[in-house]
């Protein structure tokens, strides 16, 4: 699943590695959503 609070927690991100950039990712697309 996509954890768009991943990016609240960037230690949480490295630790994740693969699944972290896939949380992160999420974050960003919804921060260019209006």
């Amino acid at each position: 699943g996509l954890h768009c609070g991943c990016i609240a927690s960037k230690s949480l991100v490295e630790l994740l590695d693969g699944g972290g950039v896939e949380c992160f990712k999420c974050t960003k697309s919804s921060n260019h959503s209006p």
